[in-house]
């Protein structure tokens, strides 16, 4: 997508999604005649118009910067307790002040970078928390890229049963070997079952 961009133009990427995904964000007629240009020049490519209401992970959010800090204030934080792996700069993050979430909303998302991270750790279960699967293929992909595997879940489906993604996720997490807390899961249920870790075929 770069190779369509030009110095100073109203147009940049606001996210790098996988190796091949990325989000573009600016003026909206700007934007247009950039995706006009992809999709001539790549008509194989998957390209949809997005309408997030503003041209968020960009400079032009710099005239608002003032009125953010102002209305957001002093936030209070706490080191978390769980390591946590930023977007903004990938890499383990402690302090989720004021600063930080400036740069949340101005900088591009890097998640593709942030999961690279990730498996360098060696960390290869991704569940995402959501109302529907949005990152879940891409960290896939991602983890593809770098000719790796991983396992990536979704916690809920648009237009589903909310219990039953749940329950299906958490299926798929204990078929790839994690223990889950049953008694915080299924409170009914006093004797869990320990099912085997490989999948049905569903033949006879």
């Amino acid at each position: 997508a770069e190779g369509f961009l030009s110095e100073g133009d109203d147009v940049v990427i606001g996210a790098i999604n996988g190796p091949a995904m990325v989000t573009l964000t600016g003026l909206a007629d700007p934007l247009d005649r950039v995706l006009a240009a992809i999709r001539e020049a790549e008509p194989n490519a998957f390209v949809r118009r997005l309408n997030p209401g503003f041209a968020w992970h960009s400079r032009l959010l710099d005239p608002g910067e003032a009125w953010f800090r102002s209305e957001l204030g002093e936030v209070e934080w706490k080191t978390p307790t769980i390591p946590i792996i930023s977007t903004v700069e990938p890499g383990l993050r402690t302090r989720f002040d004021l600063d930080y979430w400036w740069k949340n909303l101005r900088r591009p998302v890097r998640y593709r970078d942030a999961v690279l991270f990730a498996l360098e750790l060696g960390l290869d279960t991704f569940l995402e928390i959501g109302p529907h699967r949005t990152v879940t293929p891409l960290t896939v992909s991602v983890a593809n890229e770098r000719g790796g595997s991983a396992v990536a879940v979704p916690s809920l489906k648009r237009g589903g049963d909310d219990h039953s993604a749940m329950a299906r996720a958490a299926a798929h997490l204990y078929v790839a070997g994690h223990a889950l807390n049953w008694e915080r899961f299924a409170p009914a249920v006093k004797e869990p079952f320990e099912g085997p870790l490989f999948s049905w075929r569903n033949q006879t």
